[in-house]
Parts: C-alpha cells; structure tokens; sequence
C-alpha cells in the first residue's frame, strides 16, 4: 500500500499475490478501486490472472475444475467444523444459533467491505486506510484461526505509526 502511489506496478505484485486467499482478493481490489488507484489495481489483476496461468500450466485445468466442483461441499462442511478453533464472527455465534452465523458472518463481511470503500474512496489518512484494509481482511473469511489474527498487527503498526507522527507534530509547536 505504502508503493501504491509512486510504484504501482512495484505495488501491485504483492497485492496480486493476495488472491491465493481468494477471500482477501475483493477487499483489496475494492480499496484499489475507491481510492482510484487504476494502474495498481490493473497490475494486481494482471498479477492474479498470471498466477492463475502459471497454474495451470503447471498442475492442468483439472485441479481448478476439482476445486470449483468442491466449492459448494466445502460450505456444507462449515457446520462440521470445530468453530472453537476459529476465531470469526461466524464462529462466535454458531454454538448460539447455528442459522445466524452466517447472517452474521456475512453482515460483517459486507460492513467491513463497505468501510473499506468508504475511508478509500474519502481519502482518509493512509494510516487509516491500510488499517481499516488489515481488519477487513480478517473479516472477510469464516475460516478465520487464531494464527491469521497476525495480520490485525499491520492494523496496529499504521495506527502506532499515525499518532507517533501527530505526536511529533504536537512537540514540534510546543
């Protein structure tokens, strides 16, 4: 995010590279597109396209055709999972009532896209942007273990860095 601006294509690598977690890819594609970053987010695509290819050249068609047929078993198995060990919306409200978490899940999904299009497309801070686009991205699965929860630190990193420089913005007029 910090490359977006003055090396898109630079920038673009890493964001493209996001799409292995499928459930990442519309969060930051969304943040490239209200921030109107039209290189980065068409490099990013390109990125992901590319990465698709060389998968397909690699392992065959047959393994995206396994995958997508698999897709809808995979949902079905959501109920099946052991919900203790995740740590999502969904998760948290399935022991209470099993039809709601998906409502919910869903609901926190779509929240959290909606405020990434917001602070973006508003041009809040950079701070504010990237940390709003680290706590999407841990919204935006039902598959969420303890151990993706690293990337709330990103979060916390653009918020430390933002009031570490208006600190120093207050001490420089004292």
């Amino acid at each position: 995010l910090l490359l977006r601006k003055d090396y898109p294509l630079l920038a673009a690598l890493p964001l493209g590279y996001l799409t292995v977690k499928p459930h990442w890819a519309p969060v930051v594609f969304l943040a490239l597109l209200a921030g109107r970053h039209w290189k980065t987010l068409g490099a990013a695509l390109a990125t992901a396209i590319a990465l698709y290819l060389l998968s397909v050249l690699a392992f065959g068609v047959e393994t995206w055709s396994a995958f997508l047929a698999q897709l809808d078993s995979g949902f079905k198995l959501i109920p099946h999972l052991d919900v203790y060990d995740l740590v999502s919306p969904y998760s948290a409200v399935r022991p209470l009532h099993p039809g709601l978490a998906s409502a919910v899940q869903t609901a926190c999904t779509l929240g959290s896209m909606v405020a990434v299009g917001w602070v973006w497309f508003r041009r809040r801070s950079l701070s504010t942007r990237a940390a709003v686009v680290a706590v999407a991205l841990s919204l935006a699965s039902p598959y969420l273990h303890f151990y993706d929860l690293a990337v709330l630190g990103i979060a916390v990193a653009w918020l430390v860095r933002d009031a570490l420089l208006r600190q120093d913005r207050w001490s420089a007029l004292l």
